[in-house]
């Protein structure tokens, strides 16, 4: 006699708070910052060498400049970022943007210890402090291209680098760290896709070596998944009224920021069609997962 047995697809619940904002920044003035109300969910605030361009765009005529001023004082940096803010704090977000890579990019091997430069941050609560805090950075190759590596803060009170998804321990194996940005990678557009969620597993810092939680730090890079933690240790333990507590999140980044290692000459990186959002459908990115679909199984 033959049965059948019915395996019923799995609904996952998702968060009830969602987000959606997009920005081309083609009805901002050039020479300006883009419009600083930009939503209700959304807004764009300070900015710091960066403005609104029709020097280059991805689509339309206008993008964001981020101009990086050079030097060839190797112990100078350079600083250049735009800031924004949301209406509540996020505990998960997907961002997406093209960014241009210009011709005369290089990642110098500067003074001092630091040579790191930024690709975005996310806090919550204040900037200043153990506040939540999560981002991307790109570090040294030693033929000057850039490697792409996470930072995070573990239970909200020490920052850690992490190059190695793989191994959790401290500044390990930056060698292997993805590529972010390549020579190859030199006059054209990065279409960069980045998820975050923080983890809901509290870990004590005497753990953290050990204890693995469940947050998430992805980076797709022009389609190809090339970063893919998913047992970030970024949980923030705190009351309600402070920038921890359980599943709390982000409210506050900025893209770019500084560059640590400088550069040699004046470089301009731009960005164009700003996605954000706390699904991948608000940044029209689609997830390669395989769809489960009700399946009927004969056993004998």
């Amino acid at each position: 006699m033959k049965e059948l047995v019915f395996l019923l697809t799995v609904l996952i619940p998702v968060s009830s708070f969602s987000m959606e904002f997009s920005d081309s920044f083609e009805t901002d003035t050039p020479g300006g910052r883009p419009d600083a109300d930009s939503s209700s969910v959304f807004n764009w605030t300070d900015s710091s060498s960066a403005r609104v361009s029709n020097d280059r765009a991805y689509t339309g005529q206008n993008s964001m400049s981020f101009t990086f001023e050079g030097n060839i004082d190797t112990s100078k940096d350079s600083f250049s970022e735009q800031r924004f803010s949301f209406d509540k704090k996020y505990s998960e977000l997907w961002i997406r943007y093209k960014m241009w890579v210009p011709e005369n990019y290089v990642h110098r091997n500067p003074d001092g210890a630091s040579n790191n430069k930024g690709l975005i941050n996310l806090w919550g609560g204040s900037y200043s402090g153990y506040t939540p805090a999560v981002s991307l950075h790109f570090e040294r190759k030693s033929t000057g291209e850039s490697y792409l590596y996470s930072a995070w803060r573990a239970n909200g009170t020490a920052t850690f680098n992490f190059y190695d998804p793989n191994n959790l321990t401290p500044n390990s194996g930056l060698s292997n760290a993805p590529v972010g940005i390549s020579f190859a990678d030199r006059g054209t557009w990065i279409d960069w896709v980045i998820n975050v969620k923080t983890s809901t597993v509290p870990i004590a810092m005497s753990d953290w070596k050990s204890g693995q939680g469940n947050g998430v730090v992805r980076v797709w890079k022009n389609g190809s998944l090339i970063l893919n933690i998913f047992n970030a240790h970024n949980y923030y333990g705190g009351s309600s009224n402070d920038a921890g507590g359980s599943g709390d999140g982000w409210n506050a980044g900025y893209l770019l920021g500084w560059a640590n290692s400088g550069f040699d000459e004046d470089t301009n990186i731009y960005i164009d069609d700003f996605l954000i959002g706390s699904t991948n459908e608000a940044v029209d990115f689609e997830l390669n997962q395989p769809v489960l679909e009700n399946v009927i199984k004969i056993i004998n």
